[in-house]
């Protein structure tokens, strides 16, 4: 657990984020360790976490690691970006980016496309998502809350996810698709 601890405290370091780990001992579950990052922005917060059950000998590990940028947004916004199936490969449903690569691949599901199809057809997303078999990418809205996160299932993958993270945090905020300014980070991290 302390290289745990400490590959996030470095990764921390390196995002300019807050590193918090918390253990909690629950009788009926085992202990539950939580490793989460939080990164502010003006207009919102990237948040990077993921949780760890261990229970006698066994050990559970949450295998996603999430990656989610939040702020204040729209009534309602969608988008779901997963591997396609051999099924949906047959039909061939989902919509598309223009790249039939890229389309050969991935399933993509969303109300709001002509909207949001500009950060799908961005080229780091796309190598990014290409390259990481489970990653898994949304944007939802909860309670006026507009959520854009990555699922990904290695630690080395996650600052590469922060990274296309942050760069579709731009695109959304230079197209005002969630209808707020572009946010600025203290750092210029976000500008990288």
């Amino acid at each position: 657990m302390i290289n745990t601890v400490k590959n996030w405290e470095e990764l921390s370091l390196r995002i300019g984020g807050q590193f918090t780990f918390s253990e909690t001992n629950r009788a009926h579950a085992g202990l539950i360790y939580k490793f989460r990052i939080i990164k502010e922005v003006s207009n919102g917060q990237i948040a990077i976490e993921q949780f760890v059950m261990e229970h006698g000998k066994d050990s559970f590990q949450n295998s996603l690691v999430t990656i989610c940028y939040k702020t204040s947004g729209r009534e309602k916004i969608s988008l779901q970006i997963w591997r396609k199936t051999l099924l949906a490969r047959i039909f061939d449903r989902g919509l598309k980016t223009g790249d039939d690569a890229f389309d050969r691949k991935f399933f993509i599901k969303s109300d709001f496309w002509d909207e949001l199809s500009i950060l799908v057809k961005n080229q780091d997303f796309k190598n990014f998502i290409s390259a990481h078999y489970d990653v898994f990418f949304t944007i939802k809205t909860v309670q006026n809350e507009t959520m854009i996160i990555f699922k990904v299932n290695s630690f080395k993958a996650i600052f590469e996810a922060y990274l296309v993270l942050c760069e579709l945090v731009k695109i959304v905020h230079s197209n005002s698709i969630f209808h707020q300014n572009l946010p600025t980070d203290r750092r210029n991290v976000l500008h990288n």
